[in-house]
């Protein structure tokens, strides 16, 4: 549940929350990456994942899962509607929107995966990820994700750290928005 904040203070919350994702070393120093690699011949398939410093990917998802957590006053969508309330300049309120929709956007991604009983976009793989092997949160997505194969596994880790790069820069842009009708009214 939010915690009862006023708009300004959610998106004062919002803009240091995002502040401190930046500074964390996988988005500072780029070394979360979100890459497979596929080989292929007549005698073998193999597969090669990806997802950068392992240390450096959970420290970051542990910072940007305020900004996925319904519970969170930093929740992306409520911060959208805190700001489409807010602002009344026509160009920040434009922005605004684009962020709403890249976001989605990003949820969606551009790969479906299938595991049994679950169609995984991006956000399903970020959730199923995060709750089975970074945070341990939920015994059954832990069983689901230890079932599947190890390909399987590659590749919603891949997902879920692609999703993670790509919302940060919707976080960084929606900061601006946030910063700037900060800065219009004084706060």
């Amino acid at each position: 549940m939010p915690s009862g904040r006023s708009d300004l203070e959610v998106m004062r919350l919002f803009t240091n929350c995002v502040q401190r994702l930046v500074e964390r070393r996988g988005i500072r120093d780029g070394t979360i990456t979100s890459r497979f690699n596929l080989q292929a011949s007549a005698v073998r398939t193999s597969f090669a994942f990806d997802v950068g410093d392992q240390d450096d990917l959970f420290s970051t998802m542990t910072a940007f899962r305020l900004f996925t957590a319904p519970s969170e006053d930093t929740h992306f969508p409520r911060v959208c509607n805190v700001l489409e309330r807010m602002l009344s300049d026509t160009e920040l309120r434009e922005a605004n929107r684009e962020n709403r929709a890249a976001w989605l956007r990003a949820e969606r991604g551009d790969v479906l995966l299938q595991v049994p009983g679950h169609n995984l976009n991006e956000r399903a793989a970020y959730d199923l990820w995060t709750n089975a092997e970074v945070f341990h949160a939920d015994r059954d997505k832990e069983a689901l994700y230890r079932g599947l194969p190890a390909e399987m596994q590659g590749f919603i880790r891949t997902r879920a750290s692609s999703f993670v790069i790509t919302g940060t820069r919707i976080l960084c842009a929606q900061r601006n928005v946030a910063d700037a009708h900060l800065r219009s009214v004084g706060r």
